[in-house]
């Protein structure tokens, strides 16, 4: 102490200035944050109750931008967040709902730990993780099978599954065992009201190559910009099978919508897939969708063909062809194909072009 003590003035403001800059290294070391995203645009051609040829985006991902980061917050801890929005490639407008560009993919914040996560914001419903899980063209918004899900026809009071929900609280439990759960709740912020109102959980197993998934959930109809006087459940479960190695996976998942209105009919939606990948470039992919809907001729049958050139990790050449059929006078419409109402008219969607992940 005597030593230190006679140091010059200066020299003592240097070393304390010195562990000042390491601690705050030390500080910054332990923080990250990244920017990532996808640029996806194609070129369509759609053959339904009329033809288009459009320029699109999203036709293997969804165009996005986001940000992502992370905290040490000391004894196995983490903080951590996400803002992710989305955007059309073909004239530079916001998604969901556009045009303004907006964090409305994903928005959340949270903690993670030993323990598991526990995140808080606008995030992915563990249905829908379930049901991406399950499918090989990602839940693809233009050509995927398992857009079925978001249909109502012939259920008029069906308030449809929510991939993602506002206000939304989520535990993950720990991504270390063979065993995974998801729990989610967000309020509709309705006084006095369910209206809006969402719960729901997945459970899965994984070992290997095979894995397992189950998903739940139920939606109060309504929301809090516009509420619902007297608030409706609607319950989408879901099973979901994969097995899945480097050269090829294949799987389905099957799964049940309904409204809680008494005599409401209930949707069975099956969804069936192979993927096959040769010498690490070419990947070709299957997919093929049916959705039933009880007591009502008015279902619907799809089918996707793709295929991909793997141009690097992080660009791809995709070509796409989606087959709809609608039974009866159905009249739902996927993949942008126009159908004219109740008219039972089937279309197809062929598609090709490019996407780069960043």
């Amino acid at each position: 102490m005597s030593s230190i003590k006679k140091f010059n003035p200066t020299i003592k403001i240097c070393i304390v200035a010195s562990l000042l800059g390491v601690a705050v290294s030390s500080t910054f070391a332990q923080s990250s944050v990244s920017i990532y995203g996808v640029a996806d645009s194609f070129v369509g051609r759609v053959n339904g109750s009329s033809t288009v040829l459009r320029l699109g985006e999203g036709g293997n991902e969804n165009s996005r931008l986001g940000f992502r980061g992370t905290e040490d917050l000391g004894g196995g801890m983490s903080a951590t967040y996400v803002l992710e929005a989305g955007y059309n490639l073909d004239n530079g407008n916001g998604t969901i709902p556009g045009p303004s560009l907006a964090f409305t993919r994903q928005s959340y914040a949270g903690v993670n730990s030993s323990w598991g996560s526990l995140l808080l914001g606008r995030q992915y419903t563990p249905i829908f993780r379930v049901n991406l899980r399950s499918d090989p063209f990602g839940v693809n918004n233009i050509f995927s099978t398992n857009i079925l899900w978001a249909q109502t026809d012939a259920q008029t009071n069906l308030t449809p599954w929510a991939s993602r929900m506002d206000n939304a609280i989520l535990y993950i439990s720990p991504t270390t065992s063979p065993i995974q759960a998801n729990f989610m709740y967000a309020p509709g912020e309705v006084a006095n009201s369910s209206s809006g109102k969402y719960t729901g959980a997945n459970l899965s197993w994984s070992d290997g190559p095979l894995w397992v998934g189950y998903g739940y959930q139920k939606i109060m109809s309504g929301t809090a910009a516009a509420p619902a006087v007297n608030p409706v459940g609607s319950t989408s479960s879901l099973v979901a099978v994969n097995y899945d190695k480097k050269e090829y996976r294949f799987g389905l998942s099957r799964g049940q919508q309904a409204s809680e209105v008494a005599g409401s009919a209930k949707a069975n939606i099956l969804n069936v897939h192979a993927k096959y990948l040769l010498e690490g470039k070419h990947a070709f992919t299957v997919s093929y969708g049916k959705r039933t809907v009880e007591n009502s001729p008015r279902g619907q049958q799809v089918v996707t063909l793709g295929y991909g050139y793997i141009l690097s990790k992080r660009t791809e050449l995709y070509a796409r062809v989606l087959q709809l059929n609608n039974d009866a006078n159905a009249s739902v419409t996927l993949a942008q194909i126009p159908i004219t109402a109740n008219s039972g008219a089937d279309g197809k969607h062929y598609g090709l072009g490019l996407t780069h992940r960043f």
